[in-house]
């Protein structure tokens, strides 16, 4: 690898905890950012006590947020996505889909119910028999597995691919379930702009891969497969892809994206300085910070050390209020909550959400209290 990137702790993100002790696993791990040769795509470089915290993890039903359920933004994203389906694919009635990584069962539920007949793979705890039912198996395992029979119209991976270290093993399993003209839909996170931006909130220890839509289009051609079909999500921000087993060339310009890599670690960096020192200078001032998706600093904060004692938490996933992230002993609360009891300072740091995030939060607030979007850190 030209590119290599060593972080020394870095949160390790697996689930909500229900206390800020960090529960069963590590509250930080080693992070290095590499660049892979032959597609083009930044990537974790393995090791081997990342891989046992991931694999204890995944066992134990790993779901930090944006999870599809029936209910909140899970719903908003499997309505987004089943809408791409749509698009793609046409009906689904009559089809055998497979699903891998498929959580809770919600999404093969929501597909069953379109007369799809669908089978999910997931090793965690959560694959349990919540959406289960005539058309909808769940098998609790990871994949490949031997567990899976007989050919699909359809494979999906939904936020899966970036989880998984080598695709050799997948794709080519994929390729043997797919049945004649079948197809795989993939939604990966987006990272293009975040890349762009230096924002380090997107590294975390359960991504291998942090793709582009350049660098997902070369990963799917090594794999055997050509994608027909790339968009972006309506909601969030996410590739989603479909494609077709149909081998292609794929030459990615690694002297520039080499480049591109060089330029995202020094502007994460400035990022992780410009966070850090407006925590510093508001603790000084005896003002009080509402950061909102935590998610999104929790990063730059334990990488740089700054001082959140004068923090609170705010964040509109109800999965994630009342619960505490790794490294900071700060529980999650609701936007009801900032309302009634207003900081000096909203730091809000989701790029995808954050306009419309400040705009439900200003007409409500004081108007002695500043907010500002991650993006005005750079200014």
């Amino acid at each position: 690898m030209t590119f290599s990137w060593q972080i020394e702790r870095l949160p390790f993100l697996w689930s909500p905890l229900p206390t800020p002790s960090g529960g069963p696993l590590p509250e930080a791990l080693p992070f290095t950012l590499g660049l892979d040769q032959v597609t083009g795509r930044l990537v974790q470089v393995p090791s081997p006590k990342v891989d046992a915290a991931l694999d204890a993890a995944y066992r134990l039903g790993s779901m930090i947020a944006g999870r599809l359920d029936e209910s909140g933004i899970g719903r908003t994203y499997t309505d987004d996505f089943l809408g791409y389906v749509d698009r793609a694919i046409g009906p689904v009635a009559g089809l055998r889909i497979l699903e891998i990584g498929s959580g809770t069962g919600y999404l093969l539920h929501r597909l069953a119910a379109e007369g799809a007949d669908t089978v999910g793979v997931e090793p965690g705890e959560h694959s349990q028999d919540r959406f289960s039912g005539p058309n909808v198996l769940l098998l609790r395992d990871f994949f490949p597995t031997s567990q899976i029979d007989g050919k699909f119209d359809v494979v999906i991976m939904y936020n899966v691919l970036e989880h998984v270290a080598t695709f050799a093993d997948w794709f080519e399993a994929i390729s043997e379930l797919l049945s004649p003209g079948g197809r795989l839909l993939i939604s990966v996170p987006a990272c293009d702009k975040f890349l762009d931006a230096g924002d380090p909130s997107i590294l975390v220890h359960e991504h291998f891969s942090y793709f582009t839509s350049e660098t997902l289009g070369h990963t799917l051609a090594i794999g055997g497969f050509g994608h027909n079909r790339i968009e972006p999500s309506g909601v969030g921000r996410s590739w989603y892809v479909t494609s077709e087993i149909e081998e292609g060339p794929s030459r990615p310009d690694l002297e520039r994206i080499t480049h591109e890599a060089e330029g995202f670690r020094r502007d994460s960096i400035e990022l992780v300085h410009r966070i850090s020192g407006f925590l510093s200078a508001t603790r000084d001032a005896g003002e009080s910070v509402g950061i909102y998706v935590p998610l999104r600093a929790i990063n730059a904060i334990v990488m740089s050390g700054a001082p959140i004692e004068h923090c609170r938490f705010f964040d509109d996933d109800t999965h994630l209020q009342g619960c505490f992230l790794p490294g900071a002993a700060i529980a999650i609360e609701a936007r009801d909550r900032l309302l009634e009891s207003p900081t000096d300072h909203v730091l809000i740091m989701s790029e995808s959400f954050g306009e419309q995030i400040r705009n439900g939060l200003a007409p409500n607030l004081p108007t002695t209290t500043r907010v500002l979007h991650i993006g005005e850190l750079h200014h």
